[in-house]
């Protein structure tokens, strides 16, 4: 669903967001399976600063929401009450440094009511967007570009699964069931700042799910489980990759390879021995810059390699017999050979005035043999 057919749908079929308590809760009761958390527990707050920072939420609708509504719009909305837009206000004001989702607390608006739980979103100033069930989970994706978010139901087997999709890169969602089914959960759109849509689905009894995938135009263009390709590239376009650079070793080249996905995320993935290497997860677009290490240390031809995303200027490597040592981060990666007394010591973040971050000390990782 292009920008412009969300637009002229949600023209066409404007749906006050207060029209939607009108539901049957008897169709949804089997939809929310949410745990009871107290509002105000500062447990939750930490939950939702976490999800803010790994852009993994889920937002849940019930499939009666989508047989009688098109797309919620969004500016019809009830603004959220005090109390609630202070709990939005607290995800920037409580935020670590440099892990603000930049939620815009005065717009929060209550969208839904769904079995006697209410879903409050609110717009981030980067063009994504921050929620919360009432009594449940919520969450960010402070920069819109996460396509598909997912959270699974296990109990034994995964049996359910909710989540949403940016109407940027989704029109549809496929769900396959370990039988080879595929199944279309309704979608929840809601309009313009928010543009996304939200499901929720459980499998049949004796089924279980194998696959979620959000799809444009019938392509897959993002997906979780099976439905996801082999390696450490899934929906890349390889036929742009970018060789960020080399690392001799005694037995060939070290290459650190990006690539930019069908969602403008980006995956990163070494090269050695005609082997490509798994380095870090696939990250929509803009994370890669956020402030965060993920990285990974493997032992090639002899040498030790790191190689990661880092959105810090540099790391330094604290030896034991004091001395230190700096290696910047370009782009957001970090790439480089390490040395014995790296490995041997700690390492810690370092910011654009090359002041090391308070708390951003930990040991450097054991280096993955290659099998």
């Amino acid at each position: 669903m292009t920008d412009v057919l969300l637009d002229r749908l949600a023209d066409a079929n404007p749906v006050p967001a207060a029209a939607v308590e009108d539901l049957n809760v008897e169709l949804l009761d089997l939809a929310l399976d949410m745990p009871c958390v107290s509002p105000g527990r500062p447990q939750r707050r930490r939950g939702l600063l976490v999800a803010a920072l790994i852009a993994v939420a889920a937002l849940i609708a019930a499939p009666a929401l989508a047989w009688r509504f098109g797309v919620i719009d969004f500016s019809t909305a009830e603004p959220a009450p005090p109390r609630v837009v202070k709990e939005f206000d607290s995800l920037s004001t409580d935020a670590p440094a440099g892990m603000d989702p930049g939620v815009v607390a005065g717009e929060t608006r209550r969208v839904v009511e769904v079995g006697g739980h209410i879903l409050w979103v609110a717009p981030t100033k980067p063009g994504g967007l921050c929620y919360e069930w009432s009594n449940a989970t919520g969450g960010c994706d402070s920069l819109g570009t996460v396509p598909l978010s997912l959270t699974w139901s296990i109990h034994r087997s995964i049996r359910g699964v909710e989540g949403f999709a940016h109407a940027r890169w989704a029109d549809d969602i496929e769900i396959e069931l370990d039988d080879g089914s595929t199944i279309h959960p309704r979608v929840v759109w809601i309009s313009r700042p928010i543009d996304a849509g939200f499901f929720y689905y459980r499998a049949p009894s004796g089924k279980t799910i194998e696959a979620v995938r959000a799809l444009k135009d019938g392509e897959v263009m993002s997906a979780e489980g099976h439905g996801a390709p082999p390696g450490p590239h899934p929906f890349a376009d390889l036929s742009r990759r970018d060789r960020v650079g080399e690392i001799q070793t005694d037995e060939g080249a070290a290459t650190l390879w990006t690539a930019p996905t069908r969602t403008e995320g980006r995956c990163t993935w070494l090269e050695f021995g005609g082997k490509e290497i798994r380095v870090v997860s696939c990250l929509p677009k803009g994370y890669e810059h956020q402030a965060g290490l993920a990285f990974a240390v493997h032992k090639l031809g002899g040498d030790t390699i790191l190689a990661g995303e880092c959105g810090y200027s540099a790391v330094e490597f604290l030896h034991r017999d004091g001395s230190v040592r700096t290696v910047s981060c370009s782009d957001g990666l970090v790439f480089a050979d390490l040395q014995p007394a790296d490995v041997a010591g700690d390492m810690r973040a370092v910011d654009a005035n090359g002041d090391p971050l308070r708390g951003s000390s930990l040991r450097v990782a054991r280096a993955i043999v290659p099998s």
